[in-house]
């Protein structure tokens, strides 16, 4: 029975491992890419209204 539970425990782990590191890469990438991605297209679109 202690080998189902820990087999079972094992198992609980892997998936919370791999969500916590699918979250954390997604939010990495959203930090490092979408937060330069974005402040660039809002001094271009200021760029854009002030100049053109």
């Amino acid at each position: 029975m202690l080998r189902l539970v820990d087999g079972l425990a094992g198992a609980i782990q892997d998936l919370l491992n791999g969500l916590v590191k699918a979250a954390s890469y997604f939010l990495a990438g959203l930090i490092l890419v979408g937060a330069p991605l974005w402040l660039l297209a809002k001094v271009l679109e200021w760029i854009s209204a002030t100049f053109f």
